[in-house]
């Protein structure tokens, strides 16, 4: 299977959902599956085996979406799926090449901040609405944070917890993926 994770932020960047989609990028590269990430970053970080196409986020707003929507369009030709992050950014260029290619595509509402400035817009909140009815599935299950780990604290059980989420959370999607293609 192959799929697209769409996200507005990626590592080297801390802010959720960053960490989240590279995470994801390689417990589902792990499971054999093709996956591409489409980002708004100067220098994303790599993972092995997995194809990372950024988009300068300090370019003038239309460029930027106008690049995003592009990359996305000619790389989603063999796709079975596309994830995305929520985000205005993120959320106009899905819909936009999902009517073109007819690809469906999930959405993840993790990012509650970005959720909540886009309630503060009409043109992002329209956008929103828009993005969400067409979407095959929104998630809204937000991951665990890693726990920190020191010399001092055995957290064995937050770890063995956050493996576990991380496991169970991948198992889902890829259930999901297989049910919306």
């Amino acid at each position: 299977m192959k799929i697209i994770i769409a996200t507005p932020l990626y590592p080297p960047e801390i802010a959720e959902p960053a960490p989240y989609s590279a995470n994801l990028a390689k417990i589902l590269k792990n499971k054999n599956l093709e996956i591409s990430i489409i980002a708004y970053s100067l220098i994303p970080e790599k993972i092995n085996g997995v194809k990372i196409f950024s988009i300068n986020k300090h370019l003038p707003l239309l460029i930027r979406l106008f690049l995003f929507t592009f990359k996305l369009l000619k790389n989603s030709k063999n796709i079975d799926i596309i994830y995305a992050l929520n985000g205005a950014s993120v959320e106009l260029p899905i819909l936009i090449v999902s009517k073109l290619t007819n690809k469906p595509f999930i959405i993840n509402n993790i990012d509650k901040k970005t959720d909540l400035k886009i309630r503060q817009n009409k043109l992002f909140k329209y956008i929103k609405y828009l993005t969400f009815k067409n979407a095959k599935k929104i998630i809204n299950e937000a991951p665990l944070s890693k726990p920190e780990i020191t010399l001092f604290d055995k957290k064995e059980q937050e770890i063995i917890k956050y493996k576990k989420f991380w496991e169970n959370h991948a198992n889902n999607l890829l259930k999901i993926f297989r049910d919306c293609r």
